[in-house]
């Protein structure tokens, strides 16, 4: 573990999908990201984000103003780096409620490997073409279980980023059939996250998961990002698998909805 948990860059990487990775943006000194096809927003709090001159009133009145031009219900992100730092309290009072915890876990070390019976016959490739993008993105949809109509929406967005030189984007096949896909983003300079962790239920518990993470992590740190980090629910099993892997919850996330 570093001797400081570099929260700030671990942020910055996160911010750096979601505004990459979203159809819509409102001007970054917000951070207001549209998140779904569904048009569930979220407020990712972010302190480089966030005029903290501003009293915690006006930020929130001016955040709930977005979200109601859009008919739908704010929600709120609070990290170690939340600003203005009364924020939390004022939406408790507010009546705001705790709709979820998310768990920010950073990888210090060379993997672990929790499943030496993985099956051999695991490769990984690199999606480069626009063929190879398409089979990235049904193979997303499907290891997410998301609705079809979902992935015109994925599909731009992979489209959009697959030739970034922060992008990378990975497919899993076994016996030539595409069974797990995973993405790695390497912006800021330093630190690395791994984004879109998914395997088709079918081929679930053969150590797909681990292969992809495994080529994440080995090309990350080859290219000089000795922290490699990523987000997932709290105290759910792929956080538990995470920690298998050699990940540590670093610091939790908390979302507030009215």
């Amino acid at each position: 573990m570093p001797d400081a948990i570099p929260v700030q860059a671990l942020e910055d990487n996160e911010t750096a999908f979601h505004v990459l990775h979203r159809s819509e943006q409102t001007p970054t000194e917000l951070a207001l990201l549209l998140t779904s096809p569904e048009k569930e927003v979220c407020f990712w709090n972010c302190a480089i984000n966030i005029n903290a001159a501003h009293a915690t009133a006006l930020l929130q009145q001016t955040v709930e103003s977005f979200y109601a031009e859009r008919g739908i219900a704010p929600c709120f992100k609070v990290t170690p780096l939340t600003a203005p730092a009364d924020l939390e309290g004022r939406l408790q009072a507010a009546g705001y409620r705790l709709a979820g915890t998310r768990s920010t876990m950073l990888l210090t070390g060379p993997l672990l490997d929790p499943s030496p019976s993985q099956s051999p016959e695991i490769s990984i490739q690199v999606a480069r073409s626009e063929d190879d993008i398409r089979v990235f993105t049904r193979t997303q949809i499907a290891g997410f279980d998301a609705p079809a109509d979902f992935e015109p929406w994925f599909l731009e967005t992979n489209r959009r980023n697959v030739s970034r030189p922060d992008h990378r984007y990975y497919i899993a096949r076994i016996n030539g059939e595409p069974v797990g896909v995973t993405l790695l983003l390497t912006s800021p300079p330093g630190v690395a996250g791994i984004y879109a962790v998914a395997t088709l239920e079918s081929m679930r518990g053969r150590g797909v998961a681990t292969a992809l993470m495994a080529q994440a992590v080995q090309d990350a740190h080859q290219a000089g990002h000795r922290l490699v980090s990523l987000m997932t629910d709290t105290g759910e099993y792929p956080e538990q698998f995470y920690e298998k892997l050699g990940f540590v919850t670093v610091y939790h996330s908390r979302f507030y909805t009215p």
